[in-house]
């Protein structure tokens, strides 16, 4: 279904929810072709963003200011949450439904839950990188930090600089390789040292990631 059948059926029947609810459900994107009407309608824009999650960016900004509408939308795609109204990205169960998804939507949430530790913990979980967008204390925080690493070890350069410097962050086990458990010991524990050390200059500036 294209754009310019949504025109014609505009044209034709401009504000027919049926048709238009049909038509969305199989191109969500064609809300934006939608009168602004029917983009206020919430069974047309439901049907858009289930077909594809990106529609919410053309639902009116009523129903972007609706529960079920952007949790629709980032259960599919936690990203959406940017389109979001503000008053949503404050409640913990949109937050935590996006993040689920997509662990860096953790950038969309208000700030309250960017500092409130179940939440960035649900979002290291899911993309280690989401750290960056944790509030300041919980970039201190031991057991977020370590979460984070277990997901990707890049996000050790997120980290509290304290952290950064504690020997036991840099040498835990998310930074070994699976393969390293059958390693000798005394072989393993020397490519463990080389690794911290290159993690340590990288964090430092002195040598490229």
């Amino acid at each position: 279904v294209s754009d310019q059948c949504l025109r014609l059926v505009g044209a034709r029947r401009q504000d027919d929810e049926e048709v238009a609810t049909k038509v969305v459900s199989l191109n969500g994107l064609a809300l934006q072709c939608c009168t602004s009407g029917l983009q206020n309608k919430e069974a047309v824009v439901l049907a858009a963003v289930q077909q594809t999650a990106h529609a919410i960016r053309f639902a009116s900004d009523e129903l972007k200011a609706s529960r079920r509408v952007v949790l629709a939308a980032v259960a599919a795609d936690g990203k959406m949450l940017v389109h979001a109204h503000t008053s949503l990205r404050a409640v913990e169960e949109v937050v935590l439904t996006a993040i689920c998804q997509n662990g860096l939507a953790l950038c969309y949430a208000c700030e309250e839950l960017r500092a409130k530790h179940e939440v960035v913990c649900a979002a290291v979980q899911n993309a280690g990188a989401a750290l960056r967008h944790a509030a300041p204390q919980l970039r201190g925080n031991r057991e977020i930090v370590l979460k984070a690493l277990e997901q990707a070890v890049k996000a050790a350069q997120f980290a509290s600089s304290a952290l950064r410097r504690d020997p036991e962050i840099m040498c835990a086990p998310p930074f070994l390789s699976p393969s390293l458990s059958s390693l000798p010991s005394p072989l393993c524990v020397c490519v463990c040292m080389c690794m911290c050390l290159n993690l340590r200059l990288c964090l430092s500036g002195s040598v490229g990631w």
